[in-house]
């Protein structure tokens, strides 16, 4: 991920990188392949003695893939998948009695919710500087 988003230096801070959104026809796509991905790993795993909710691991399996192709990426949307995996992980624990790793599942929501702010903020930073660049643009363009 670090040499794939160093390749995209933001164009004021060169510690920063430029994100991107999916738009609502990937976004489809992508929930369509984990509910894919979703029934046949956990129809496959049903058949494993003792695989109780192998539908639901599936399901955060196939999510936690997409955190990280998405992170990879620089997608806005890689946070709701985060948060998504990191409540599936919650349910998980708690159904599975698995208490000791709520600590583990706490951490990464507070983690979560920390990225996510800090995320969401610097896109609309850097949405309201583009639209000052183009603003400007279109200013000297009608002086000239």
């Amino acid at each position: 991920s670090f040499i794939r988003w160093s390749k995209y230096p933001d164009a004021k801070d060169e510690n920063l990188t430029q994100v991107k959104s999916l738009g609502w026809k990937k976004g489809i796509l992508v929930m369509a392949l984990v509910i894919a991905f979703s029934l046949v790993a956990g129809s496959i795993t049903m058949n494993i003695p003792g695989a109780e909710s192998s539908y639901l691991e599936a399901f955060a399996s196939a999510i936690g893939m997409v955190n990280g192709v998405l992170l990879l990426l620089r997608y806005s949307e890689q946070w709701y998948a985060w948060f998504i995996t990191t409540i599936l992980y919650i349910i998980m624990d708690i159904s599975a009695g698995a208490y000791g790793l709520l600590i583990d599942d706490f951490a990464m929501l507070v983690n979560t919710i920390y990225g996510t702010i800090r995320w969401f903020l610097y896109v609309q930073k850097e949405k309201k500087m583009k639209q000052a660049i183009s603003a400007q643009i279109a200013a000297q363009s009608e002086e000239a």
